[in-house]
């Protein structure tokens, strides 16, 4: 084997083991991603499952659609979610997953703070949590029990 030879043995082992490092580093960054985009989306809907079930009374269709969203979504927190998340959801059900006493309100509140920081976004305060949360859930109880007693009209106005 010449000096040349050698040489281009050796480029080509190079292009091969540069090629397949970046093959298996960009596997592992594409798991990630899909593992960082499956929690988000679990998170997601188990947050719309659970207002949404909160803002519409029982029985109803809605209702129903979100309590099956928030149950599928508690399934996958199971597997792709964070520990503490996974703690927070179980403290939240245990007290009855429902916004109707301030223990249930501030155990969601620690809840979501747990996935803003899994998901790297950080904190924010408390009070802005529970004022965005609970004032959208009230706007949307109020609507529905208006539609309830006077069968729609005012949202035809």
């Amino acid at each position: 084997m010449t000096i040349g030879d050698a040489v281009g043995l050796g480029a080509l082992v190079g292009t091969l083991l540069a090629g397949v490092t970046g093959f298996l580093v960009n596997a592992a960054l594409d798991r990630k991603a899909q593992a960082r985009r499956l929690r988000t989306e679990a998170y997601t809907d188990f947050l719309r499952g659970v207002t949404g079930c909160s803002a519409y009374n029982g029985g109803t269709e809605q209702h129903r659609a979100f309590s099956a969203l928030h149950m599928d979504a508690r399934s996958r927190i199971l597997v792709y979610g964070d520990s503490a998340v996974i703690k927070r959801v179980g403290e939240f059900w245990s007290l009855g997953a429902g916004f109707d006493s301030e223990e249930k309100q501030d155990a969601f509140v620690r809840l979501i703070q747990d996935m803003r920081n899994a998901g790297g976004q950080g904190e924010i305060a408390p009070s802005i949590v529970k004022d965005v949360l609970l004032e959208s859930v009230s706007k949307i109880r109020e609507r529905n029990t208006a539609a309830l007693v006077d069968g729609g009209k005012h949202l035809r106005k």
